[in-house]
């Protein structure tokens, strides 16, 4: 695997890293009606959480049949991975659901998948269901990064749509404080 991030954690820490993301993926789905156009869905975190810990790629599968070599490469990679041995997962997303003008949050259904923290909420909640013993930890989304204007920005001015960063970054300590997993802030400081 070349993820630096996943490698660096694996050296530090002397720990047998399994690195599950896919580059490009959201957190959230475009869509949640079944036999959607959006592939990208499959790569979701919902969508990959659910192929992981029910054994049922086929989401995963019609994404990465699209997709890049990488790509297919990681979701074949996936499917001998045996999550409940795991110690601890640990999610994070870059800024990919801001820069896209995802939802942030439905306070009538706060497991809605369209939302970043819905979704962040019920794969924390799926996880902590058939694998309880397992420590989940949620890192923060980025303060700032180059958006598709190819600009920075400021995470706490800027609204893409549908929030500025530090109101995703809100929603998403509210969803995973609310499944009672552990949190890190490398918003605003670790």
């Amino acid at each position: 695997d070349n993820n630096q991030l996943a490698t660096a954690i694996g050296k530090r820490y002397d720990a047998n890293v399994i690195n599950c993301s896919f580059p490009g993926s959201y957190q959230s789905v475009k869509f949640v009606e079944e036999g959607n156009e959006f592939l990208e869905n499959g790569l979701s975190l919902y969508n990959v959480t659910r192929a992981l810990v029910q054994g049922d790629f086929t989401d995963v599968d019609k994404a990465a049949e699209v997709s890049s070599e990488e790509i297919k490469t990681k979701a074949e990679y996936l499917k001998t991975v045996d999550i409940s041995t795991a110690d601890m997962i640990v999610i994070m997303y870059d800024l990919s659901d801001y820069v896209d003008h995802r939802p942030v949050y439905d306070p009538g259904d706060t497991d809605n998948l369209l939302t970043f923290a819905g979704s962040l909420e019920a794969s924390v909640k799926m996880i902590q269901e058939k694998y309880p013993y397992i420590r989940i930890v949620v890192l923060s989304t980025p303060a700032c990064g180059m958006t598709v204007d190819d600009y920075y920005v400021d995470g706490d001015i800027h609204d893409l749509g549908n929030g500025t960063l530090s109101d995703y970054l809100a929603f998403e300590a509210e969803a995973a404080i609310s499944c009672g997993v552990s949190f890190i802030d490398t918003y605003f400081g670790v």
